[in-house]
């Protein structure tokens, strides 16, 4: 990258890559964030779309069935 004009931003987010285990790409993060932290799931690597259906089918359920009992 030519100049400094990201430079912030991209050195967070190499930050945060690092902190999650994130060490190449693609790799995807699904879930809820609560405090800064995401609770979910990691998808590594070239994945189908079954893949992410499935766990995001999961994320809504999870987020259904809590949202019932409170």
């Amino acid at each position: 990258m030519k100049g400094d004009r990201f430079k912030e931003k991209f050195g967070k987010d190499v930050s945060d890559a690092v902190k999650a285990q994130i060490t190449g790409a693609p790799n995807f993060v699904l879930g809820m964030t609560t405090n800064n932290l995401v609770n979910g799931a990691r998808l590594v690597g070239a994945q189908p779309l079954v893949a992410f259906e499935s766990h995001v089918q999961k994320l809504l359920k999870n987020t259904e069935s809590k949202t019932k009992t409170n």
